[in-house]
């Protein structure tokens, strides 16, 4: 029977040190509901049954890949991973056939493995999507992670080690008592206000396919109306080794926002170029770590309901993108800061900026969060402040 646990599959000679950090952090978070063998299985059980019982009470497995992960040998010379009695391949083994999560967790400068380097059995890991944890942005990945982790097994018991930092450390809000605290929007998608809608969770879409280019002659795509662009995409993002799904909000005033796991991860602006019957994105900044892109992505379809291309950022490091319209609901919403002048905001902005608002509380104690106080205490000193503050800040990241 499943307890709502949390399996951790690594390999000692791999990642010993980073897998043992990343278990201090979650058992902090989750009490009682992760296992690491070793630390986790008491003197005098037999150590396979022990995993056994653990793996069919749980219900996510993170499987900690370093960067000698694919290629560890034994005392023989022969690869690990090539032996079906080697233990972390039978624990992967195990996890890829029960109903439960895998989170592919890289360390250490890791990449995921090529889908052929791995035995048949262990294949479909390469399917998941991976989550990376750099020295640089640890905090940050590991709060990915607890946010995916939260539906499996509840909400952290402590709130401030479950919320670290999501944004870039220059980011800051400071309060009138001197607290200092980093953005971190994905602290809204837990707990958001009925007034401040966010995308739904969207039909799923299978990854776009490459179509033959068009017969139609050019002068047709001439008279194509770029507004029939502005809504709701589903983006097939490819890197090597690694595939990963984001939505994409486009709205009327050629802004957009992607989110990744229900989260804003970066907004931007698009534009679409007739002559060259592509949409192409500007001013792309990656909120998680400041990172600006520029996108290129070409029709794919008569109907113009699907592109591909590439977006490439400043260090030249490019991902192959797939792009689909999604029907649905308007992208267009109403997102309103009162007492604070977001009018020189684009419709994304707004959009990320009010939903950080939504997730802060005010200090005023007046129990309320930084948004529904500005809206509803007209007499608060504080919120009008932080909420400036917090912009300024906003403004820095995202126009720099």
């Amino acid at each position: 029977m499943r307890e709502d646990r949390l399996f951790i599959n690594y390999r000692r000679d791999d990642s010993r040190a980073d897998s043992g950090r990343l278990y201090d952090r979650l058992a902090a978070c989750f009490p009682g509901k992760v296992f690491r063998d070793v630390a986790s299985i008491a003197p005098g059980v037999e150590w396979d049954d022990a995993i056994a019982r653990v793996l069919s009470q749980s219900d996510a497995c993170l499987v900690v890949i370093g960067k000698n992960w694919l290629n560890i040998a034994d005392a023989a010379g022969n690869r690990r991973l090539a032996d079906p009695r080697d233990t972390v391949r039978q624990e992967i083994a195990a996890v890829l056939k029960r109903n439960m999560r895998v989170f592919p967790v890289l360390v250490g400068g890791a990449t995921m493995p090529a889908e052929e380097d791995l035995p048949a059995e262990l294949q479909p890991l390469c399917r998941r999507n991976a989550i990376e944890l750099t020295e640089a942005y640890w905090d940050e990945g590991v709060q990915k992670l607890i946010v995916a982790l939260e539906p499996l097994l509840g909400r952290p018991v402590n709130a401030r080690i479950a919320k670290p930092p999501l944004f870039r450390r220059g980011w800051v809000l400071v309060t009138s008592g001197a607290l200092a605290a980093v953005i971190a929007l994905a602290a809204y998608f837990g707990s958001r206000h009925p007034d401040d809608p966010v995308s739904q969770n969207q039909p799923a879409v299978s990854a776009p396919q490459d179509y033959p280019k068009p017969n139609t002659p050019p002068q047709t795509y001439a008279a194509f109306n770029p507004s029939q662009l502005v809504g709701n995409w589903r983006g097939v993002v490819t890197a090597p080794g690694q595939q990963f799904d984001e939505v994409l909000e486009a709205y009327p005033d050629s802004s957009f926002r992607v989110l990744f796991q229900n989260m804003t991860a970066g907004v931007g602006t698009w534009q679409y170029d007739s002559a060259a019957d592509s949409l192409k994105v500007t001013n792309y900044v990656n909120l998680n770590d400041g990172v600006k892109f520029s996108c290129d992505w070409k029709n794919a379809s008569e109907t113009h309901d699907r592109f591909n291309g590439a977006c490439i950022d400043r260090m030249q490091h490019s991902w192959s993108v797939s792009m689909a319209h999604v029907p649905g609901r308007p992208a267009v919403q109403s997102y309103i800061v009162p007492r604070v002048n977001v009018s020189g905001l684009t419709t994304a902005e707004r959009a990320t900026f009010s939903q950080y608002l939504a997730s802060q509380r005010c200090t005023c104690k007046c129990g309320l969060t930084l948004l529904m106080c500005l809206r509803k205490d007209l007499t608060c000193p504080y919120s009008p402040n932080l909420a400036q503050n917090a912009l300024a800040a906003f403004l820095r990241l995202t126009r720099a």
